[in-house]
């Protein structure tokens, strides 16, 4: 199954956003992470509440750490 990993410096807004909307499209055909390399407290409200309006749910997410295993390159492009 094909990963996405969305990295932004705080993870609390513009990566939360894109996994999102990912997921929405995508559904469960594509595994979707997201991580900062200084991680946020929390996810942006305003972030939440305009995905809320468009009906993208990010229920549950918060910033997470930048993890080195999730930064393997595929062997086969």
């Amino acid at each position: 199954m094909p990963e996405v990993l969305f990295v932004w410096v705080q993870n609390a807004g513009r990566s939360q956003r894109a996994a999102g909307i990912l997921r929405q499209l995508a559904g469960e055909r594509v595994t979707v992470r997201t991580a900062g390399s200084a991680p946020a407290g929390a996810v942006r409200s305003i972030i939440v509440t305009a995905l809320d309006e468009i009906g993208v749910w990010i229920d549950g997410e918060y910033p997470k750490p930048l993890r080195m295993r999730w930064c393997v390159l595929p062997t086969r492009w």
